[in-house]
């Protein structure tokens, strides 16, 4: 496996990876009527125009495996003046969950924050119904900042919690510790 930066050339991998990854993932948080006829459109836009923009402030960075984009993540410098930098998604493909995909590109993207924003928080949010993530940040030691119901897509209010670290090297000893358990529990 092999993580690097995406280019506009991958749009169509990463919409097509984040609409399974939603389908499978958010089925009974976001409304079937949204997940079944509108995500398509709605990520394929989203994607084109994300990876068609040449910010110095955004890094979109895929881990794929012969030709096969297997995850991603979306990183936004300095997004907000109160809590810094946003991990704005972080999708595996659903049978490639558990094997230490998103705990890898969490720890390129953390490493890529450190080398451009040292001194940045780093925060994103999550479904509050999504118990999977939630207790995956968690694990990261991610602090539950609030609570706050967000409107997704313009209509759909879906309660989600913005999990904070307070500097991307606090975040990366944090993915250290979590790698160095799974290491020994795979011994």
């Amino acid at each position: 496996m092999i993580i690097r930066v995406a280019t506009i050339s991958d749009a169509t991998k990463v919409a097509e990876l984040h609409i399974e990854s939603i389908r499978n993932t958010y089925r009974g948080i976001l409304p079937d009527e949204f997940l079944d006829n509108q995500v398509f459109q709605d990520r394929f836009s989203f994607w084109q125009t994300e990876l068609a923009s040449k910010s110095d402030m955004q890094r979109v960075f895929i881990a794929e495996e012969e030709g096969k984009c297997l995850g991603f993540i979306c990183v936004r410098l300095n997004a907000d003046p109160r809590w810094g930098t946003t991990i704005d998604n972080v999708h595996v493909l659903p049978n490639e969950k558990g094997k230490g995909i998103g705990t890898q590109l969490m720890e390129d993207a953390t490493n890529w924050i450190l080398s451009q924003a040292p001194n940045s928080g780093v925060w994103l949010w999550s479904y509050e119904q999504n118990l999977n993530t939630c207790h995956y940040y968690e694990g990261l030691r991610g602090h539950n900042a609030e609570s706050h119901m967000k409107k997704i897509r313009d209509k759909y209010d879906v309660m989600c919690i913005r999990y904070t670290w307070e500097s991307p090297d606090q975040l990366l000893g944090f993915i250290a510790e979590k790698k160095s358990t799974l290491s020994k529990l795979m011994r």
